[in-house]
């Protein structure tokens, strides 16, 4: 069972995140079942610090594989 910490987010706020940064809800689900199992921990067991920054990191990954996504954030970003 997974222990809500204090400065874990809901599921509606990655839905949130993931919409303003260009990403589908498919993402932000993903992204959100993967640390919620992980009780927001790192890889190292401590609680995550930033999850947004931890979701930059997803996405940037994501935009690495996917010339759309980052022709997409460009867009976005400037």
């Amino acid at each position: 069972m997974a222990i809500k910490n204090e400065d874990s987010p809901t599921l509606k706020e990655v839905k949130i995140y993931f919409d303003q940064k260009g990403f589908e809800e498919e993402d932000a689900e993903s992204f959100f079942k993967e640390f919620q199992k992980k009780n927001w921990q790192n890889s190292k067991g401590k609680p995550l610090v930033n999850w947004r920054a931890k979701a930059n990191e997803r996405m940037w990954l994501k935009q690495k594989d996917n010339s759309y996504l980052r022709s997409k954030a460009t867009l976005m970003f400037n």
